[in-house]
């Protein structure tokens, strides 16, 4: 008997697989439980309607962090702080700071995305990597001015 995974079963697939299993699997273990529904035409247009909805919002959300990644690349923050005599900044530029800046510009990043190991305590210009996914990292510069 052909089925669909409703939930992943271990030792057999994962949610939204098709399987063929023995009749008395599935009618004695996998329906009963909710595991698993019968592989009529429709279930499996119903699946398959379902699978194509998720890689289109996948491939949107890719799109969208691509053209994050372009207008993020190469840009050039600006950030002034106090100093003291010996030259540090009184308030540490820290990643928070470079989210608030980014959100002044209306980039929206969250401080998990900045790669920043420490706060930035002296004045200068430094470059920040931006972490968008899991193959998809960019640059930007941080000026900072007393």
């Amino acid at each position: 008997m052909k089925v669909i995974l409703l939930k992943n079963v271990s030792g057999l697939g994962r949610r939204g697989d098709l399987k063929e299993v023995s009749d008395g699997y599935s009618r004695n273990f996998l329906l009963p439980r909710g595991l698993a529904e019968a592989a009529t035409v429709k279930n499996i247009s119903l699946v398959k309607a379902q699978e194509d909805a998720k890689v289109r919002v996948k491939v949107q959300a890719e799109n969208k962090l691509e053209k994050l990644a372009r207008k993020l690349n190469g840009l050039v923050l600006e950030i002034q702080e106090k100093v003291s005599e010996a030259n540090k900044f009184y308030a540490a530029i820290s990643k928070n700071t470079i989210v608030n800046k980014l959100k002044e510009r209306g980039i929206t990043v969250s401080k998990e995305q900045i790669l920043l190991a420490e706060p930035i305590k002296e004045p200068g210009k430094y470059k920040i990597a931006v972490h968008l996914g899991p193959s998809l990292a960019t640059e930007i510069i941080v000026v900072a001015k007393a």
